[in-house]
Formats: structure tokens, sequence, C-alpha cells
């Protein structure tokens, strides 16, 4: 017996050979949105080091000036405040113990979360 063979017509075939309009505006989109978070990402990074450095500055400070107090008479070591840079400021006391005196720095740093740093030390005299 033989058999009949159909055949189903064709659509008519088109090469396919770039993307459409919707997926290029896709891939720019992607693209554009990739590209604000790497800024953004690059921005806190940049605010961060600034504030480590200011950190790292005021510690130094604070240890010099603790270093300066104690290496004077005891007789003559004053007290003040200054500001080191925009948004630290400093101040130093010192007060009379029994045999020798308390040294103490303390600094403020204004940042997203402000913070302080307090250094203290003896010595005697």
């Amino acid at each position: 017996m033989h058999h009949p063979t159909f055949s189903f017509p064709s659509a008519p075939s088109r090469s396919r050979r770039g993307a459409t309009l919707v997926e290029l505006l896709v891939a720019l989109l992607l693209f554009d949105m990739s590209l604000l978070s790497l800024v953004a990402v690059s921005a806190v990074a940049v605010r961060r080091v600034g504030e480590a450095g200011r950190r790292n500055r005021a510690a130094i400070a604070a240890t010099s000036r603790l270093e300066w107090l104690a290496s004077g008479p005891c007789s003559s070591a004053p007290s003040g405040s200054a500001t080191l840079e925009p948004g630290v400021t400093e101040r130093w006391v010192s007060t009379p113990i029994g045999g020798g005196q308390e040294l103490l720095d303390s600094v403020g740093i204004e940042a997203r979360i402000p913070e302080h740093l307090v250094l203290r030390a003896r010595r005697l005299c």
C-alpha cells in the first residue's frame, strides 16, 4: 500500500540578522543601571576613605598632644581646645592626682555617625 505524503505549507522564512529595538532598549537600560550602581558604590567608598583618614589624623593629633603635655613641667600643663580641621575638635585637660597628673585628650569627629576619641595618660611629678 502506498501512503500519500502530506506537506504543510511552511511559513515564509526570514533570516534573523540583528536585535530588535525592544531588545536594544532593554540592554541599554541594564547597562545604565549597572553604571549607576557602580557610581553609587564608588561614592560610598570615597566617603568612607575620607572618614577613615579623618579618624587617623585625629588619633595622631591626640597622641601628639598627650606627648607634648607629658614632656612639659608638671606645674605648667595647660588645658585648652582647638579645631584641627572642619568637623574635628580637640579638648585637653590636665588634672592633678596624688603624686602626679592625669592628662586627658578628647577629639570629637563629626561624621555620618559622630565619634569621640579619648586618650588618657598619667605621669608622676
